[in-house]
């Protein structure tokens, strides 16, 4: 029997990874930036509320309200997190995966999260966005990280969504639903996307036979011809 040694996640990512990471994150620290001075009157237009999204048809805001953070220190939770989930979603699978999936997902998960809020409620912030890329990287993981057993992988990805996504504290301001939402589309698209790209992302395996693995076995009817090919 086989056993997998190396999977794609094995290797370092795609060397344009870093920059791809950087700049992203620079894009979302300047939509922030634009919200908060409301540049030219831009920020006004960012935030969403179920209200402004579905009775004014302000469908924009669903993908405008990523950018809008509270303060400085809500923009910074999101954004190391931001990072390091960019840097390998897009190092490992591409930007098929992150962004075009990424953002253009994060649009149903804000729609589906304001439909449970108050019509006056406003929904900000890329948390839910990043819940979403944690799902779809901690999915991706379960099933092309071969090389470690079943419940390795269960551990190691449990241990990083109660280290990481599971608050220490609940602040009573934080959508913990749409944190929820997000993680949920994003571990359901992470299995879509390997179903439907298996072979390539399983191609890059290096196997080998299990060392504890036995020998073939002995025919122990044939022990005089075994004799009479190998005298003692």
């Amino acid at each position: 029997m086989l056993r997998v040694l190396h999977t794609m996640l094995s290797y370092p990512p795609r060397k344009s990874a870093p920059l791809v990471a950087v700049f992203s994150v620079f894009i979302l620290t300047i939509g922030a930036e634009i919200a908060w001075t409301d540049f030219y009157g831009v920020g006004q237009w960012m935030p969403a509320s179920r209200d402004m999204v579905f009775v004014s048809k302000d469908y924009w805001r669903l993908l405008s309200t990523l950018f809008v953070h509270a303060d400085a220190g809500h923009l910074v939770s999101n954004v190391a997190l931001y990072a390091i989930l960019s840097f390998l979603l897009y190092g490992y699978f591409g930007w098929l995966v992150f962004p075009l999936a990424s953002w253009l997902l994060a649009i149903p998960m804000t729609a589906l999260a304001l439909r449970t809020y108050p019509g006056e409620t406003q929904l900000i912030g890329a948390s839910g966005l990043v819940h979403l890329m944690g799902g779809i990287w901690l999915s991706l993981y379960l099933l092309i990280a071969t090389n470690k057993s079943v419940g390795q992988r269960i551990l190691r990805s449990g241990g990083v969504m109660l280290g990481i996504f599971f608050p220490t504290s609940f602040e009573a301001k934080t959508s913990y639903r749409v944190h929820f939402i997000g993680l949920a589309i994003g571990l359901g698209a992470g299995a879509i996307y390997h179903f439907f790209f298996r072979k390539q992302l399983h191609a890059h395996e290096v196997k080998a036979r299990d060392p504890e693995e036995d020998e073939s076995p002995i025919d122990f009817n044939n022990l005089e011809e075994l004799e009479e090919l190998d005298p003692p």
